[in-house]
């Protein structure tokens, strides 16, 4: 007795479809939760990470940072006298620092690009865009971020010196940015997240801002102290980007961000996540 293989409507063996629906869909998953960083052409990021096993000296472990979140005991009986430290004091200080964890990362740094790291103790990823390497790299695969970082130089050339920085998470990014000279080094941050972004900004940040939102669908805001001193270049939705300046345009220079050397603002948050910039000296705990 001879037996057919039963088809399906399209004349293929239905074992044969099942195999070829389950790889569509694997695809589709894989493909999905990166839509997010698909940027237009103009706007370059830093290329993709390669997940890897962190790999900590005991100077660069989190675990080792004086970062401390008071329990809801503690905060009942801190007295009404308690300051908050300046952010612009605190924190270890560090150069080309990376740091990648799977859960949340906090804490505070002082960035200092003028000094020296040896090869033997530090091997920082480059930042395509700057062509140099990132004195900051915080990277969360699956919490959020919250950084306090100040950026410091002892060297009398430090406004030649730029700072790199790129922080990028999962579930959301807040950062507090300082600077100890109003006119010293330069400061390029690449803040990403599927989650939501804040970012705090020193006053005297003058250089472009770029994000993957707009401010007319409410994705984007600014502070209301912050709003004044924006220049508007262009708006448009996401997945495309927008542009703006902050600062003294009319002195600037300012012609484009790829000739541009100064500050430079690049913020990149989920299709449905706000993105809010405010400033560092307006916030709790900067005196």
């Amino acid at each position: 007795m001879t037996t057919t293989k039963k088809e399906g409507k399209s004349g293929h063996p239905r074992k044969s479809r099942s195999v070829i629906f389950r790889i569509r869909r694997a695809v589709a998953r894989w493909i999905a939760p990166v839509n997010f960083l698909v940027e237009e052409e103009e706007l370059v990021y830093p290329p993709p990470y390669t997940l890897a096993t962190p790999q900590y000296t005991s100077s660069e472990d989190p675990s080792n940072f004086d970062v401390h979140v008071r329990s809801s005991a503690e905060s009942e009986s801190s007295t009404s006298t308690a300051v908050t430290p300046d952010i612009r004091t605190a924190g270890t200080l560090t150069n080309l620092l990376t740091i990648t964890s799977e859960g949340n990362i906090s804490g505070a740094w002082r960035v200092d690009p003028s000094i020296e790291v040896p090869h033997t103790l530090t091997n920082p990823r480059v930042s395509a865009s700057q062509n140099s390497p990132r004195n900051l790299d915080l990277w969360s695969t699956k919490g959020s971020i919250d950084a306090r970082i100040d950026v410091v130089s002892n060297d009398d050339s430090d406004a030649h010196m730029k700072c790199v920085m790129l922080i990028e998470s999962e579930e959301g990014t807040i950062i507090h940015l300082t600077r100890e000279k109003a006119d010293g080094c330069r400061i390029f941050l690449d803040a990403k997240s599927k989650g939501p972004i804040t970012v705090y900004i020193p006053r005297s940040f003058t250089g472009p801002i770029r994000t993957l939102h707009p401010t007319w669908n409410g994705l984007l805001s600014w502070d209301s102290q912050v709003e004044p001193a924006v220049m508007t270049f262009k708006e448009r939705a996401y997945p495309r980007s927008s542009h703006y300046f902050h600062g003294d345009y009319a002195s600037s220079g300012y012609v484009g961000w790829k000739e541009w050397d100064g500050d430079y603002l690049i913020v990149g948050s989920g299709s449905d996540s706000p993105v809010k910039i405010l400033y560092t000296e307006d916030s709790e705990g900067c005196h």
